[in-house]
């Protein structure tokens, strides 16, 4: 685990955080958030760092290829009787499908 300095989460801060989102935290779990959620800010920081540096390139970049996309073009569709085709149930021109939410 990384070095707990500046970046420090303390576990008032979980406890305001836990009272947002509407969590019940234990405090072993607050502990454990606590050094967790410092750790991930120390190495976003660090990450930061890396990204300052004036010699940074993205990888993707290095080898002097570019992106060949295709350009947008309209072309035909399928017809809603097409699409359909193949449903295994419809109703009145639509997918029928089973209840999601009730």
């Amino acid at each position: 685990m990384s070095q707990m300095n500046d970046n420090f989460i303390d576990r008032d801060l979980i406890k305001h955080l836990a009272g947002l989102a509407r969590l019940g935290l234990t405090e072993q779990e607050q502990e454990k958030f606590s050094k967790q959620l410092s750790s991930i800010v120390d190495y976003v920081a660090k990450v930061q760092q890396i990204k300052g540096q004036s010699s940074y390139q993205p990888a993707g970049l290095i080898n002097g290829l570019t992106d060949n996309l295709r350009k947008d073009q309209p072309r035909s569709c399928l017809t809603q009787d097409e699409v359909l085709a193949n449903a295994p149930e419809k109703q009145v021109g639509h997918f029928k499908v089973k209840v999601v939410l009730e």
